[in-house]
């Protein structure tokens, strides 16, 4: 029997998440440092380029920061709290 806030199960993830966000942030910083050195002598069309890698480099970090501050939400502000309060009175019987 599941009692409240008994963890039902534990996502093995963080690793995982973890390494996809340095290997994302490492994309960024070389992006960045091409972006550098396009603008040192680059035409508009190359800095613009550049921009566009960057943006789409920082997509992947905003994902796993997101999924991350959804799994440590406290569990009265997670999405099933409430759903669990409500079938409280069922889990006991």
């Amino acid at each position: 029997m599941v009692k409240t806030p008994q963890a039902i199960a534990i996502l093995d993830s963080r690793d995982r998440q973890q390494a996809a966000l340095d290997q994302a942030q490492e994309q960024v910083r070389v992006a960045e440092a091409n972006l550098a050195k396009v603008k040192a002598g680059a035409k508009n069309g190359e800095i613009q380029a550049q921009k566009a890698t960057i943006a789409r480099s920082r997509v992947p970090i905003a994902a796993t920061k997101s999924q991350r501050n959804r799994r440590s939400l406290p569990e009265e502000k997670s999405i099933a709290a409430p759903s669990l309060q409500r079938n409280k009175p069922q889990l006991r019987a």
